[in-house]
């Protein structure tokens, strides 16, 4: 008893189990987590040591070094990146891809790591972890004309607010400053008293605390005893007594240093609408859902607004929720008026009641994928949610075929039961073998590499669910129904009860179903047939002229339409990085970013402008990350009305904005950019790896000349900037006769201007740090520094030029490694409509002879769109060819011939070329969704054939002579192959047509479906038959020489 005849004969059990399908996996579908991205594997371990007020040569030899060599050697570890700075060392362990065993290896680092023993005193402990991204939901701004500690009190309090709402854990405040205790001891204090910050820091460090001393214990309580003088307050930590006096009294600490409230000296700030701000952003992890957290931040927003004081407001940034929003109104918008078109083909091609529940297996295998994808982890993301536009006309497919076959053996006069058990058991095996060639398809995009691969990698997996799902329903549930439904009767006549549906049974809905059957049953089933009688004799020259045509169209379409990684399309969010000369004071940084805020802000386009000082930042798959910091940088986040809401693209505002910048005087570099959904970065990124820094500049010098001479290339920088002046301080030979050591000098120039650390409390939840150090007018100049007094052993004062000489030097900014090698990278832009990154690379690979000679010890890589294309499209060709292979297989197996599936297989190539084609007609260039877009056309294309060639060699087990069966075939399968093309195409139509900014990133790979398969389509009902009887005859021929070579033994010889 196979599938169908289960599901037949026991109907209470199909309708229980369809019932059950439909309701669970609506629960399951509204409850799926909902996110921008698919989620990934950590693949990163990072290890953070800070030392700050440090300089990035000291950290790179003391800290980042001795990292790397202790860990170089762990197996698991594709790439190893460490970047030093002044405020520490930042190491991070790329995986290799596909590595499993995570936690032994994190473990394993935090056990090389443990046995460093000799970091800088100062440096604190590395924080080591796996990278777990935290996805930016959104950020809201309270801005106004008020104090700053009036916003910062404000922004603390909606922080703890948002953390008390159930499901949001991750909130980060920014735009405010630490809160710190200073203590400043002016020099003369110093030298009145013999007094040094780190003395003071000591005492206060000793003074400044609670401490639990034990417990008192008897026969009938316990008692704890607590030794309390911790001190919470500026104006309490002033009064502690310090110094007795000669008369016997004690001198507070306010009589040696001035004590106040204080905030730490960073420059970061923020700036919303030009006024000043605080901003909280809200993070989701990989468990929670982005529109949830989205939906109860602006019902919280809501409230705020009403108990916010009038002078200050709230406004929202970066909501990445909106695009979410977006995704899925553009996904179910399109899968909507897909469905009706499938629907509408179904109708118009089948009796209505078989299109009603052909139609309706399509909702059922929708709502038990969504089951599937809970149990496997997959959200509702841009991707998933594409996989299920792209299979929602094929899973009709399958369908249509059962369906049609059994409407087919009752228009032969079976009865409802016979024909729905025959019907279905005669396609159940080209069915299958047709959704499984389909899943082979997708699922190599598995094996696919790069970020790509993983942004990639659900899709495979939700189509596969969902195909498996449509070809069990197709099987199991859709005989019943039409069995219980259908009318064999009316269906003997097709001109009467296909028409006469109640409902439907308005005049222009007669006369056009009357003309369709008319042109299906006869003049197109009589034209085929006439075709087929011509072009069959010629079957030769039909084959060899498609094959040329083929080849020339392929080249043809290949110099045509260039390729490109990712597209450029339009966006809401332009980033705007201002980057002044290193060391440029913050006031003249500030300067410069309000002149470009205030071009922004004039931009009829403009919806809202966020600006950082002193900070830039990031958004990727990965999360928000900081790119830069420092008095030197800035950064303006504007963002756009929507597309349909203005008449100039983002790039077209840009463009207007780079000239107005160009005018500005004094800036090391003004960056634009628009932030896109997606794995993308720089389109063309070149790594130089080197051991020192003048080389490898006068390298990334040559690379930016060549790029330069390439039309459409813009936006030519490296990420090599010299950093501040610094004062080398050494030790003389004086200092060394006072009996002063290095360690000493530098501890005590370090408390001086850096400060002393000497003690830290919560107050709330703000952590609060006590610091001792110089005033800071008494940090701002070289004649200071000289005049510093130094502490000897004997407990006298010296001037610091009396024991240690003074030299300058430029120090450099940052120090980035790549596999322990220092780097420089050089990056750039490409208009493509003039050039693309892979023309660039590809030419200047042939001119970079000079190069190797110029620089021998200088070694280069790809980063950026080269990388990622290298990775991508080599994992994609094997994709293909194991995708090639397993369908081969599958035909092979079902056909039990090695010749007939190559036969089917034809279509491919003729696909191909058909989305090429497509991308030509439709204007786009060839992009990585398109390379995927093939590799699943595969497994699309080859369906029509398979069904076809089944039919044809059951005709010809019959008896039936090949052309003849042929020809009857074709006639027999034009309805289906139509129609399962038809619905697919009309599928995707809806999406290949959309003009939104959401969908142009998705529309290559509808392209290279659609078009391909409309292309296969038109040739699998006119080459395949020719092809087969092509066989026959190879066949023929072969078995004519084995049998004139091997004649039969006669009865009497034998």
């Amino acid at each position: 008893m196979n599938l169908t005849e289960l599901g037949v004969k026991n109907p209470t059990f199909v309708h229980i189990f369809t019932f059950t399908l439909v309701v669970v996996g609506g629960y399951f579908g509204l409850h799926l987590t909902r996110e921008m991205f698919p989620q990934t594997d950590p693949s990163v371990i990072a290890i953070d040591t800070l030392y700050p007020g440090s300089n990035p040569e000291e950290v790179e030899r003391s800290i980042s070094v001795k990292i790397e060599d202790k860990v170089k050697e762990l197996d698991g570890i594709d790439t190893l990146y460490s970047t030093s700075t002044e405020d520490g060392s930042f190491v991070r362990l790329k995986l290799e891809e596909g590595y499993r065993r995570v936690d032994e290896l994190l473990s394993e680092v935090k056990n090389e790591v443990d046995k460093i023993t000799d970091f800088p005193k100062d440096a604190q402990k590395p924080n080591i972890q796996l990278m777990r991204p935290l996805f930016p939901v959104i950020a809201f701004s309270i801005y106004g004309d008020v104090r700053e500690e009036t916003l910062k009190k404000i922004g603390q309090k909606a922080k703890e607010d948002l953390l008390l709402i159930p499901g949001l854990t991750n909130v980060e405040l920014s735009g405010i400053r630490k809160s710190e205790i200073a203590f400043d001891v002016p020099l003369e204090n110093s030298v009145r008293f013999q007094l040094t910050p780190l003395e003071l820091a000591g005492f206060i460090r000793r003074s400044n605390l609670e401490l639990a001393g034990g417990k008192l214990r008897s026969d009938r309580r316990e008692i704890l005893v607590r030794t309390d003088g911790e001190r919470y307050r500026a104006k309490d930590l002033a009064r502690l007594p310090f110094r007795a006096t000669g008369a016997g009294g004690v001198l507070p600490v306010r009589y040696f240093a001035n004590v106040y409230e204080a905030y730490e000296e960073t420059y970061n700030y923020g700036r919303f609408g030009g006024k000043r701000a605080v901003s909280l952003h809200v993070f989701k992890t990989p468990e929670q859902d982005a529109l949830e957290i989205a939906r109860k931040v602006k019902e919280y927003i809501h409230v705020l607004e009403r108990r916010l004081p009038s002078s200050l407001k709230v406004g929202i940034h970066s909501d990445l929720s909106k695009y979410i929003w977006q995704r899925l109104d553009l996904m179910l918008r399109n899968g909507k008026f897909g469905l009706i078109l499938v629907f509408f083909s179904l109708v118009l091609f089948l009796n209505l009641v078989l299109s009603i529940w052909v139609a309706s297996g399509l909702v059922v295998s929708f709502l038990g994928t969504f089951i599937l994808m809970d149990l496997l982890g997959v959200t509702i993301n841009l991707i998933s949610l594409f996989g299920l536009i792209v299979v929602l006309g094929m899973l009709v497919d399958d369908a249509i075929i059962v369906g049609e076959n059994i409407y087919r053996h009752m228009e032969e006069g079976k009865g409802a039961f016979r024909a729905a058990i025959e019907g279905a058991r005669e396609v159940s095996l080209p069915v299958t073998s047709a959704v499984l060639t389909t899943v082979v398809a997708f699922l190599p995009l598995l094996m696919m590499e790069g970020s790509m691969g993983e942004f990639m990698r659900v899709l495979p997996i939700v189509v596969a669910c969902a195909l498996g799902l449509s070809l069990f329903e197709a099987l199991f549930i859709l005989p019943v129904h039409l069995v219980e439904t259908l009318n064999p009767k009316k269906v003997r006549n097709p001109y009467q009860g296909s028409v006469n549906e109640d409902f439907l049974a308005l005049p222009w809905w007669r006369r056009l179903r009357l003309r369709q059957l008319y042109f299906l049953n006869v003049f197109g089933k009589d034209s085929l047939a006439k075709i087929l009688k011509k072009i069959l004799p010629y079957r030769y020259v039909v084959v060899v002229s498609v094959v040329c045509l083929t080849v020339i169209s392929g080249i043809g379409g290949a110099i045509l339409v260039p390729f490109v990684v990712m597209p450029k399309v339009d966006s809401d969010t332009i980033q705007i990085n201002v980057n002044m000369p290193t060391g440029t004071p913050v006031h003249r940084t500030e300067k410069v970013v309000r002149v470009l805020e205030g071009e922004v802000i004039k931009l009829p386009e403009v919806k809202s402008v966020y600006t950082l000082l002193g900070e830039q930042i990031g958004f990727s798959m990965a999360g928000l990350s900081i790119l830069g910091s420092g008095s030197e940088v800035g950064q303006i986040l504007v963002e756009l009305k929507e597309p349909e809401q203005r008449e100039r693209t983002a790039f077209e505002i840009i463009r207007q904005l780079q000239k107005r910048a160009a005018k500005i005087s004094g800036v090391e570099s003004i960056q634009f950019d628009t932030i896109q959904g997606g794995p993308r970065g720089k389109d063309i990124e070149i790594e130089l790896q080197g051991e020192d820094f003048p080389t490898l500049k006068k390298a990334a010098e040559y690379i930016k000349g060549r790029l330069r001479r390439y039309d459409g290339v813009f936006n030519i920088a490296d990420d090599f900037q010299m950093g501040k002046w610094e004062v080398v301080i050494s030790l003389s030979e004086s200092g060394r006769a006072l009996g002063l050591d290095v360690e000493q000098l530098a501890q005590q120039i370090r408390a001086a201007y850096y400060g002393v650390e000497a003690d830290k409390f919560y107050r709330g939840r703000e952590e609060v740090k006590l610091r001792v150090r110089l005033p800071r007018e008494e940090r701002e100049g070289i004649w200071h520094l000289e005049r510093l007094r130094i502490r000897t052993p004997q407990g006298g004062m010296v001037f610091l030029e009396d024991v240690a000489r003074l030299r300058w030097r430029r120090a450099y900014l940052v120090i980035k490694r790549t596999d322990q090698n220092r780097t420089i990278t050089v990056s750039a832009e490409v208009d493509y409509k003039k050039n693309t990154p892979s023309k660039v690379i590809e030419d200047m690979e042939k001119k970079l002879g000079e190069f190797h000679r110029k620089f021998p010890s200088i070694h280069r890589r790809y980063k950026g769109e080269k990388l990622e294309s290298q990775k991508s499209v080599r994992s994609l060709i094997r994709a293909f060819f194991a995708a090639i292979f397993f369908i081969y297989c599958i035909l092979a197996t079902q056909f039990r011939s090695y010749v007939q599936p190559l036969v089917i297989m034809f279509s491919i190539p003729f696909a191909i070329v058909g989305a090429v084609f497509g991308h030509v007609f439709m204007g786009y260039n060839l992009t990585l969704l398109s390379l995927i877009g093939l590799v699943a056309l595969t497994g699309i294309v080859v369906n029509d054939s398979l069904v076809l060639v089944d039919f044809i060699n059951r005709k010809v087990r019959e008896g039936v002579r090949p052309l003849e069966a042929v020809i009857e075939s074709c006639k027999q399968r034009l309805r289906p192959i139509l129609l399962t093309s038809i619905t697919t195409i009309l599928g995707l139509a809806p999406l290949m047509l959309e003009q939104s900014m959401q969908a142009r990133f998705l529309i290559p790979m509808a392209i290279s479906i659609t078009f391909g398969l409309l292309f296969a389509t038109m040739l699998t009902l006119l080459v395949i038959p020719c092809l087969y009887l092509i066989v026959v005859d190879i066949q023929g021929i072969f078995k004519a020489l084995f049998e004139f070579c091997f004649p039969p033994r006669s009865k009497e010889g034998g």
